[in-house]
């Protein structure tokens, strides 16, 4: 019995306390949340970058499409625009705006350069991308 009361009053006894779990617990919680929180700011930032990219091919296959429609004059002189369709805008993922402008005239008041300008929004209507293109008039016997 007196053996058992010496080794109670005994401080080098093995193991750690309740306290010194507990803390050493909430000092890894907020090492894992420090470390945490730049790895999930760098996954958003590469949605994202994955989603402008996106926007910027799609901008360039209209613009594309719309280059290889303009080479006929009569459709280029009209201002006649591609239909935006899921195509373009990654099935409805992203709102497309497609704004014509005319550039420069010649003295007879045709068109000679006309400018496209490709805007994508994404859900949150943010601007992903906004590209410009001239077109220039094809001559009239391209195309026909």
């Amino acid at each position: 019995m007196y053996q058992d009361m010496s080794n109670k009053n005994n401080k080098s006894r093995k193991g750690f306390t309740l306290v010194e779990i507990a803390m050493s617990m909430v000092i890894f919680g907020v090492v894992v949340i420090m470390l945490s929180l730049p790895v999930y700011t760098g996954l958003n930032l590469l949605v994202d970058d994955s989603s402008i990219v996106k926007a910027n091919n799609l901008a360039k296959a209209y613009i594309r499409d719309l280059e290889d429609k303009w080479k006929i004059q009569m459709n280029y002189d009209t201002a006649e625009l591609i239909e935006v369709d899921s195509a373009y805008t990654n099935n409805g993922k992203y709102t497309v705006n497609v704004a014509v402008e005319d550039i420069q005239t010649d003295e007879d008041n045709i068109v000679i350069v006309r400018r496209i300008k490709v805007t994508y929004k994404n859900q949150k209507e943010e601007v992903l991308t906004d590209i410009f293109y001239d077109f220039n008039r094809p001559d009239a016997m391209e195309g026909s």
